[in-house]
């Protein structure tokens, strides 16, 4: 079966590729991405997942190059999917202070970037690791009394 478009309606969808940019901090990303192409409309239509690894391969470039702009620092939690509050909570900050690091009018504490660049890259991979070791943190979770591990030999 073939895909209608979805904004008009009529006409049918092919594969196709299409360039995006996103301006952040003073630089303009561009990546070619999969897309459906409208034959009536001409609309491109790009999976969600898509542009989500656009993003954060975006939001990673620029933490690992040292950009430390508010522009760069807000991009990337907004590239997490992670609101201001969620993010001062995990980095033990107020959300005042995340915000004045946002809007730039202080400066970030170079940790505070170290580990926002460290949960890019985790999620880039696919992994949460480091950010379900900060909210066990700071919910306060408890080991049991009793803990077995395995050891690979």
């Amino acid at each position: 079966m073939t895909q209608k478009c979805g904004l008009c309606g009529k006409g049918k969808l092919r594969k196709t590729k299409t360039e995006e940019r996103r301006p952040v901090a003073g630089h303009v990303f561009v990546a070619t991405l999969p897309a459906l192409a409208c034959d009536a409309c001409g609309e491109n239509t790009i999976e969600l997942a898509d542009l989500e690894r656009f993003e954060l391969a975006i939001a990673q470039t620029l933490l690992e190059s040292g950009e430390s702009s508010g522009d760069a620092f807000r991009f990337s939690r907004k590239a997490l999917g992670i609101s201001g509050a969620g993010l001062a909570a995990e980095l033990g900050v107020a959300p005042e202070t995340l915000s004045r690091w946002e809007t730039g009018r202080h400066r970030i504490e170079p940790a505070a970037l170290g580990l926002l660049a460290v949960l890019v890259r985790e999620a880039a991979a696919g992994s949460t690791s480091t950010l379900d070791m900060l909210r066990a943190r700071r919910e306060g979770a408890r080991l049991a009394p009793r803990v077995a591990l395995e050891l690979a030999s």
